[in-house]
């Protein structure tokens, strides 16, 4: 099943895809790759670095006493490091 989707996918995209000056097919699909890995690596680290903080500053329990704190805490940086548009001008786009 998974198979048959991602060669649907797959073949629906490269119908689809519209020739560009940056590269070919598997160009822009690499650079898509490449863009989220680095928001998945960013969202690991904003998180991690916001963690370190608050280790530093001996309140590193003290957002698990309410239920929704830890996503106040870890949700703006994690979404501030997965931001892709810090990649693009790396990536050449």
């Amino acid at each position: 099943m998974y198979t048959a989707l991602l060669v649907i996918s797959v073949v629906f995209v490269r119908v689809t895809h519209v020739p560009s000056d940056s590269g070919g097919f598997w160009t822009e699909q690499l650079k898509g790759c490449l863009s989220v890995f680095a928001g998945f690596l960013g969202a690991l680290l904003t998180s991690n670095v916001a963690a370190i903080i608050m280790t530093k500053m001996d309140k590193a329990m003290s957002w698990y006493t309410k239920p929704l704190a830890p996503v106040v805490l870890y949700g703006p940086t994690g979404l501030l490091g997965s931001s892709h548009y810090c990649c693009l001008p790396l990536l050449g786009s």
